[in-house]
């Protein structure tokens, strides 16, 4: 039985270690291929308690969508999370789906906060 709770414990341990590579490797891919555009924020939402907002950006005529969780604010222009307002999102040249947006002087109502290397592009 002990060996079995010795299995148990090191599969824990590699998916916990795969799972933190993973989310690590998304935000130096995002840092070292990083591209930036503009993007629109489009709905603000609850799941499980938790308050997210949607937007949207496109590359290439194609459009993608990211969402970020944020702590409920109003923009200056009286909206709820800036919904309608356009801000920079920040992308992935080789994965367009690993992204970010810079709410600018609301990005301290998200929960995280990227660090980004000045763009030489």
């Amino acid at each position: 039985m002990q060996k079995f709770y010795g299995i148990i414990g090191f599969l824990s341990i590699t998916l916990l270690a795969v799972l933190i590579f993973l989310s690590i490797k998304r935000n130096v891919d995002l840092a070292n291929n990083g591209l930036r555009t503009k993007g629109k924020i489009v709905d603000e939402y609850y799941i499980g308690g938790k308050h997210y907002v949607k937007y949207i950006f496109f590359v290439n005529n194609r459009r993608y969508s990211g969402e970020e969780k944020v702590s409920k604010f109003k923009c200056d222009n009286g909206s709820v999370c800036c919904i309608g307002s356009i801000f920079t999102v920040i992308y992935d040249e080789n994965d367009p789906s690993n992204c970010d947006i810079d709410l600018g002087k609301y990005n301290k109502h998200k929960y995280k906060t990227k660090v980004y290397p000045i763009f030489k592009r």
